[in-house]
């Protein structure tokens, strides 16, 4: 996966993190850790992953975000997602969070 495609998915990420916690203005980066830096209870994890699903179009297995702590591996998971696209769909999720 190219740097672009990186930043690419970091921003879209950072963007939905940003409207779904109401936080225009709040520094996230790849280094952000999603409950300790930006105080997310269950509730708002929920609402994130959910919105991340809908914006990228993929499905997070039960125990998958349970595994991502910080921005930076919530972008590498996608970024798993959007390479296994090919001429046989999306990559299974359980293989992207395996890695």
């Amino acid at each position: 996966m190219s740097s672009v495609q990186t930043d690419r998915v970091l921003h879209e990420a950072v963007k939905v993190i940003r409207a779904a916690l109401y936080i225009p203005n709040e520094p996230i980066s790849a280094d952000t850790h999603l409950v300790n830096d930006l105080d997310l209870d269950s509730l708002d994890l929920i609402t994130v992953f959910l919105d991340i699903e809908d914006e990228f179009g993929i499905e997070f297995p039960d125990d998958g975000p349970a595994r991502l702590v910080r921005v930076g591996d919530l972008v590498r998971y996608l970024n798993q997602c959007v390479a296994g696209v090919g001429a046989n769909g999306p990559s299974s999720s359980e293989t992207a969070l395996a890695a």
